[in-house]
């Protein structure tokens, strides 16, 4: 739907871009102050490997064709919640 469009695709390039850059700030922001407490912590690696494994699981879980399908009719306006 957007694609079709030179100005829809220049934004949502930019909207793309600025989401990563906001999630590598974030998850380095993380890592620093969970290392700089305790640099041989036990408990924080074990949270930060948690934190990964949650956002790999709920990645893996939006891509399922049974979440992925309604969310598709929404965005498409097709289907109200």
């Amino acid at each position: 739907m957007v694609v079709n469009h030179p100005v829809r695709r220049r934004i949502i390039l930019h909207l793309i871009v600025a989401g990563n850059i906001g999630i590598t700030s974030a998850l380095a922001t993380l890592v620093v102050t969970l290392l700089k407490n305790n640099p041989t912590g036990y408990v924080e690696s074990i949270l930060l490997v948690l934190l990964i494994a949650g956002a790999v699981a709920c990645g893996q879980l939006l891509n399922v064709s049974l979440v992925k399908k309604p969310l598709d009719r929404v965005m498409k306006g097709g289907w109200r919640l």
